[in-house]
């Protein structure tokens, strides 16, 4: 399973969910997280 982190850097709330998605990839390694 792969789960992909489109942010830009000029908007609020994608640099708020940001630390909630580095959680999600300590928590769960076996999956793969792309930004």
């Amino acid at each position: 399973v792969s789960v992909v982190h489109f942010k830009r850097r000029s908007n609020i709330q994608c640099e708020q969910i940001s630390p909630f998605v580095d959680t999600l990839c300590v928590r769960y390694p076996s999956l793969n997280f792309l930004r």
